[in-house]
């Protein structure tokens, strides 16, 4: 997944984190017995990915130069 911003500034998924993201929409879809969380959940995370690409300097500084830390309910983006 690629997002980018009218800023031009771009996040993708690295495959692994792609793949747990899936793991756990389908973890909630077939907890709850329905998919309706999971889409919910996973239409907040975009909203945020692109909110993050219009505005990089979001989220918490990390130790590794030009990465941020930014938390979405239980979940943290890098």
């Amino acid at each position: 997944m690629v997002y980018e911003s009218p800023l031009m500034l771009r996040a993708a998924w690295k495959s692994q984190a792609a793949e747990q993201w899936k793991s756990i929409l389908q973890f909630y879809s077939e907890r709850n017995g329905s998919d309706t969380y999971s889409i919910k959940l996973d239409k907040n995370i975009h909203r945020v990915v692109t909110l993050l690409c219009s505005q990089p300097k979001m989220g918490q500084r990390t130790t590794r130069k030009g990465i941020r830390r930014f938390v979405v309910g239980n979940y943290a983006l890098f």
